[in-house]
């Protein structure tokens, strides 16, 4: 009958943060109105279909990233996904979730 032999190994130290880091502000400007168009990239603290049903809520609309859209929010704005590309390509600033969490609240305030 075999025998197993158990080793104990050291933890490794870890060189990089375990935590997510901050994403430090954009600085991108972006105006909400009702009835413009805000898309939604990568993973955002808040759930996506919350961020929809808020966003809808105050008179907006979500969806992918058109000439009409005001603004992308995403999850990590130096990203090179499609959605991103294609807001470079149109002029639409990409801002953190954070920077539109405050404009968003901005304009709700105003709205009352």
């Amino acid at each position: 009958m075999p025998v197993g032999i158990v080793v104990a190994h050291p933890p490794v130290p870890v060189s990089r943060p375990l935590e997510p880091t901050e994403i430090g502000p954009t600085g991108r400007t972006f105006e909400l109105v009702v009835g413009c168009r805000v898309a939604l990239t990568g993973t955002l603290n808040l759930p996506r279909e919350e961020w929809a049903s808020r966003i809808s809520a105050a008179g907006m609309t979500t969806g992918s990233v058109t000439k009409t859209c005001v603004v992308l929010v995403a999850a990590d704005p130096a990203s090179q996904s499609g959605k991103a590309k294609t807001a470079e390509k149109h002029g639409i600033p990409v801002v953190t979730e954070v920077e539109f969490t405050r404009s968003f609240e901005e304009f709700l305030l105003a709205s009352v």
